[in-house]
């Protein structure tokens, strides 16, 4: 491979290597706004009046037998 051929080999490189920069580029800067309205987003809500529900409580095991009962004296 000759000189002229190493050269026109690492200018088509060099192009190729530019346009995955590119793209790159383009892609962390849809990411970023992506993260910017995420952010916005959180800060809106958590100053909103909106609430989150509580947990379902989920009981293991019935309410304890009243005093006096025949099941509290067993």
């Amino acid at each position: 491979m000759n000189e002229g051929e190493q050269l026109i080999k690492l200018a088509r490189e060099l192009e190729r290597l530019m346009h995955r920069r590119r793209l790159a580029l383009k892609k962390l800067a849809e990411l970023d706004d992506r993260l910017r309205t995420t952010r916005k987003f959180l800060r809106d809500l958590a100053g909103s009046s909106w609430s989150v529900a509580p947990d379902t409580v989920v009981l293991t095991a019935g309410p304890d037998p009243l005093p006096g009962t025949e099941e509290h004296h067993a």
